[in-house]
Order: C-alpha cells, then sequence, then structure tokens
C-alpha cells in the first residue's frame, strides 16, 4: 500500500491536477449504487441519501462513481459508454482517469484496514489499483506493493 501511494505521490496528474479542472458541482459526496432507485415504470433513476453531498467536480464525480466496489459488477466497456452521459467530454478524461486512479487508491486504503477479514476483496482492489497505474503508460512503477 505504501508503495501505491509514494507511486502516487508528486505525479503531475495527481489530485491537484483533478481539482482544478472546471467549476464545482453539486455532488451526492456517496457513489455507493445502492443509494440509486431504478423506477421500471418510467425508466429513471433516482438518487438517495444525500448525507454526504457537497461539491466536487465532474470529472471526480464520475470517477468516484465508476471506481465505487458496488459498480465492480458492471464492465469498463459499459462505463466507457455512458461516460458521456456522466458529462465526461474528450477535455477531461485526463481529469477522470487521475480521479479514478484518486479512487482507487482511497477505495484500497479502506480495504486495508480489512485485508485479513476481506482478502478476496483486497486483493481485488489491489489487481483494479495496479491495472488502473499501468494503464498510464508503465510511468509509475507499483510493483511489489
Amino acid at each position: 500500500m505504501l508503495r501505491l501511494l509514494q507511486a502516487w505521490t508528486g505525479r503531475a496528474d495527481q489530485l491537484g491536477h483533478i481539482v482544478h479542472t472546471g467549476p464545482p458541482v453539486l455532488s451526492r459526496g456517496d457513489a455507493n449504487l445502492l443509494n440509486r432507485l431504478w423506477s421500471d415504470a418510467d425508466g429513471r433513476i433516482r438518487c438517495v441519501d444525500f448525507e454526504h453531498s457537497g461539491y466536487s467536480t465532474v470529472a471526480f464525480d464520475a470517477a468516484d462513481l465508476t471506481e465505487h466496489i458496488s459498480a465492480r459488477g458492471i464492465s469498463d466497456d459499459r462505463w466507457e459508454e455512458i461516460l458521456p452521459d456522466l458529462g465526461i467530454t474528450p477535455a477531461l478524461r485526463p481529469a477522470y482517469e487521475s480521479a479514478r486512479r484518486t479512487c482507487a487508491l482511497r477505495r484500497l486504503a479502506v480495504l486495508w484496514r480489512r485485508r485479513t477479514t476481506r482478502p478476496a476483496d483486497f486483493e481485488a482492489q489491489l489487481a483494479r489499483t495496479r491495472a488502473l497505474f499501468a494503464a498510464t503508460g508503465g510511468r509509475c512503477r507499483i510493483d511489489g506493493a
């Protein structure tokens, strides 16, 4: 875990890059998909549980949603299809990818405390985080984390 965090520190696409990618937007602050209700009657999705709401950016809000542990059942290809609906434009793509790595690291940190009681979840999140870092073109070595 420490190696992953050290690899992330000081990168050009780290959190500072995410924060300055547009005006603040209202965010629910809790990306858990269980906080969304689907209506078969009208095909709409409604959000509930605004306990952690506040301001974010479009890029970070979308990344928090796609990288939440509850979203693992949705394929990356499907997320790619709906990114424009989440407000991710080509100009926001670098900030979104950076935010994904930030969110994945955060989720890994949360699971770190439970790595002995939830080893499968921890290993899956570790693999996910490594894959997101590897997708940056190998600029960030995280082997042995």
